[in-house]
């Protein structure tokens, strides 16, 4: 049946009896290896604080948008004028 010389070529065989056997066949229920017990979530994190007098930088894509809808303002307001 099986070409693959490391399957077995009764593998698929045998599962499909187990699978179809009415006793249910002796299949074994592999458990996590996970903690099953909540430990919660640290709460102590820092919090970062800037210095005074220093702002957060603004992302380039925020600068780009900000240019974008003064230059269509003042677009808009050269076509009210004219």
């Amino acid at each position: 049946m099986s070409s693959d010389p490391n399957v077995p070529d009764h593998g698929l065989e045998e599962l499909q009896k187990k699978l179809y056997d009415r006793a249910g066949g002796d299949f074994k229920v592999r458990r996590s290896d996970l903690d099953p017990v909540y430990k919660g979530v640290n709460q102590d994190w820092p919090v970062e604080v800037s210095p005074p007098g220093l702002r957060p930088k603004k992302s380039i894509w925020f600068r780009l948008l900000l240019w974008s809808f003064i230059f269509f303002l003042a677009a808009l307001g050269v076509a009210y004028y004219l």
